[in-house]
């Protein structure tokens, strides 16, 4: 938003504060209507003092209006985001946290949803749909497509294809997300893709390297590694990889495998067998490149298939499989840099922009390097990136389009402009 309501010591009021340097009061209303707005001249603009005592249902009514010069009260243009008209996704690795993350955010732009759910994890959609009941959502508001494996492919390109359905937004693959977007280029449909990562995780040589290290163990090992924005290359200066690493490692032998449900267990299994086999097949072709292996290397079949050991490697290169391939498992793969520009050539030598991380404590470094990273976020000095209150999204091969802040309700709207004279 341009301007934020905060609470107000009056009651039943509301404050909101106004960015006047750019002209603009902004309000989100309580009923989660679409949102309304209006840029004022500079020296029509609402001050906080006066806003702060205004109700909101009285601000609710504002639009957005420009004004040309004198003319501001012959001929305004109105503009009013609209919502799409309905939406459907896909996803499997936080289930819940993604369903209510893009849901939340079309039934706040005012659109209805069909949920297709991915086909390892489609009881969490359903009770969320139960829920969605029980709270009053109105039948055909909030509705949840479940199919097995062997057909996911046609119900996804019926999503896609038919003309009911205005926008998709998809969480998954680079590889599905490139045919979604050629399913939903027939109608030229809104899209918004959030799709895999090969985020670096840069250490520099004046990082705080016990800070570094515990960033780099969130990062790397939240749901056992299965997450777009996961560490995947770290990349360490030479000065320090040594320290770097042996610190790493000890902290990595301590991670206790198991039962999730368990509060002693800090990592679980992999979301199949498959993926089980990915992650395997990364580590083998790393070490017969030549890749070292420090500690793990192979399932915790102990725990069951589909566990895998906390895994780190070392002399890492380019030309092996987990350079260049979203690892998606509890597997460190580390390198060894000596300048700043190596570091960010290396970082940047992928098709993949989610999300990258790096820890100095040089100032001016941090500056250089955040802005030469190609990826949409990007962790300073820390390992977990991701709020409901940022934008979340990034670049090249990771897709586009933002989910969270109110970047994520204008991703499932559309801008309506009108221009009205005098009567």
């Amino acid at each position: 938003m341009l301007g934020e309501v905060i609470s107000s010591p009056v009651k039943n009021k509301e404050m909101v504060i106004i960015h006047q340097p750019i002209g603009v009061a902004a309000l989100i209303t309580p009923e989660l209507k679409p949102k309304y707005f209006k840029v004022f001249p500079r020296n029509n603009c609402l001050s906080p003092s006066s806003a702060s005592s205004m109700p909101v249902k009285h601000l609710k009514d504002l639009c957005f209006s420009w004004g040309w010069g004198g003319s501001f009260k012959m001929l305004e243009a109105y503009g009013h985001p609209k919502p799409v008209r309905k939406v459907s996704r896909r996803h499997w690795n936080f289930p819940l946290a993604m369903i209510t993350r893009k849901a939340g955010a079309a039934l706040a732009a005012g659109c209805t949803c069909v949920v297709k759910p991915a086909e390892d994890t489609p009881l969490t959609a359903l009770a969320i749909a139960n829920l969605a009941a029980e709270a009053g959502i109105p039948p055909g508001v909030f509705n949840v497509i479940t199919s097995d494996r062997q057909h996911a492919s046609s119900v996804g390109k019926q999503l896609c294809e038919h003309p009911l359905v205005a926008g998709i937004s998809f969480t998954g693959s680079t590889n599905v997300g490139k045919l979604l977007y050629k399913q939903c280029s027939k109608g030229l449909k809104r899209l918004g893709l959030e799709l895999g990562g090969n985020a670096p995780f840069v250490v520099f040589k004046s990082a705080n390297i016990e800070q570094a290290v515990q960033g780099a163990i969130a990062s790397k090992f939240r749901n056992a590694g299965q997450t777009c924005v996961s560490a995947n290359r770290f990349l360490i200066q030479e000065d320090v990889f040594d320290e770097f690493v042996n610190k790493l490692e000890d902290k990595m032998k301590a991670i206790v495998i198991g039962d999730p449900f368990d509060e002693k267990v800090n990592i679980g299994p992999l979301i199949n067998l498959t993926q089980a086999k990915k992650v395997k097949e990364l580590v083998d072709d790393a070490l017969a490149k030549g890749a070292k292996l420090r500690l793990g290397g192979k399932p915790a079949l102990s725990c069951g298939e589909r566990f895998f050991e906390p895994t780190l490697l070392v002399d890492i290169t380019s030309s092996m499989d987990c350079f260049r391939e979203e690892i998606f498992g509890p597997v460190s793969t580390c390198f060894k840099f000596k300048s700043e520009e190596e570091a960010i050539a290396i970082a940047n030598n992928t098709k993949s922009g989610l999300a990258g991380y790096f820890y100095t404590n040089e100032i001016t470094q941090a500056w250089r390097v955040a802005k030469a990273l190609e990826v949409g976020m990007v962790g300073i000095n820390e390992g977990v990136i991701s709020s409901a209150e940022a934008p979340f999204g990034g670049i090249k091969e990771s897709g586009f389009g933002r989910e969270g802040s109110h970047h994520g309700i204008e991703e499932f709207s559309y801008f309506w402009h009108g221009t009205v004279s005098t009567f």
